[in-house]
């Protein structure tokens, strides 16, 4: 870390190494955005008993056992891969300078440990205490779901070994592709058990999360923007990566689908979804991802995205509408 006084210009902080003297300006600040995300996120504060799952209690018990099987396995790398978010987001910020951005860094970690106690909130109250590691570990037992992990983290314990430029703005990139892409399949599948009245709660809280993760992969957009700008990683290798992730992708759910009948969540528009991420999360990098799906086949699900329909306001991150049951009064919000 470079000394705690200095005297750098406020106009003249870098995102990251620099010399900033730390202080944080909410009106004079040089990543303007980075002040509007941090104010969303505080605004967007929540806590995850207070959403009500206990008519889940009997709807998990009446899912069919591909529908359970599906649903364990995806809150199980939730579980992992949420959890994991707190130990590297502290790294990731210790690279940062810039006043605003570390503070947003800070704010993130925050949420994700929320949405930790979220799954957690879910297992324990599914489950009955003897059910209950089997689902917490499951990451660790089931080897597709442990695969799936390892692809994520890989990249960050490659920068812990190797705390490389490059390396780091590949930490990044996987930070990018697990918030912004590896969690969007699995919450698309609440949504699809939602839309048939099924885990309602479940999908509740998905969508508290999913309001936070848009401005989690918005954050890394910008930060691995920069990275390709100050010549720290090249839109070659992105790309590069970005094709490796896709072929990943399809592979974990379509060994997860195979051979499962989950009503209104067949493989062949799962993997339509997932090109559709790619191209769409690749753009707002500011890089075209070749051969991606124009649009979102799961668009009739975002139904399902509205836990308070009298307080809609549309997202500047996302092609979507989406409710924002705290963030409402936030002002210049709709204008950025």
């Amino acid at each position: 870390m470079k000394n705690l006084i200095v005297t750098e210009n406020v106009d003249n902080r870098s995102i990251f190494d620099g010399n900033s003297d730390h202080v944080l300006r909410l009106n004079d600040a040089e990543h303007k955005w980075a002040i509007q995300m941090y104010k969303q996120a505080l605004e967007s504060f929540w806590i995850p008993e207070k959403t009500d799952v206990t008519g889940d209690v009997n709807t998990y018990n009446e899912l069919t056992s591909d529908e359970k099987e599906v649903y364990n396995q995806i809150l199980s790398y939730l579980i992992f891969l949420d959890s994991s978010q707190q130990n590297i987001l502290p790294i990731i910020a210790n690279k940062i300078s810039n006043p605003e951005i570390k503070s947003l860094i800070s704010v993130h970690t925050t949420m994700e440990a929320i949405h930790s106690a979220s799954y957690s909130y879910l297992v324990e109250s599914l489950l009955p205490t003897d059910k209950r590691d089997d689902l917490y570990y499951y990451w660790k037992t089931n080897e597709l779901v442990n695969t799936r992990c390892k692809q994520i983290t890989d990249a960050y314990q490659e920068y812990l070994d190797k705390p490389t430029e490059e390396n780091f703005a590949l930490m990044l990139l996987g930070d990018f592709i697990l918030e912004g892409i590896a969690f969007y399949a699995g919450f698309y599948y609440f949504h699809a058990l939602a839309s048939r009245a099924l885990m309602a709660g479940t999908n509740d809280l998905i969508n508290l999360i999913k309001r936070d993760e848009v401005l989690h992969y918005s954050l890394f957009s910008k930060l691995i923007r920069d990275c390709i700008d100050k010549g720290l990683i090249s839109e070659e290798v992105v790309l590069e990566q970005l094709s490796i992730a896709k072929t990943q992708e399809i592979e974990f759910w379509s060994k997860l689908l195979e051979n499962k009948v989950i009503l209104g969540f067949r493989i062949e528009t799962v993997i339509e979804f997932i090109s559709y991420l790619f191209g769409n999360r690749a753009k707002s990098i500011g890089i075209n991802f070749p051969l991606s799906a124009p649009k979102n086949p799961f668009k009739h699900l975002d139904t399902q995205n509205d836990f308070n329909k009298d307080s809609i306001k549309a997202n500047f991150f996302d092609s979507n509408s989406n409710t924002y049951s705290m963030a409402s009064q936030l002002d210049g919000w709709g204008d950025i």
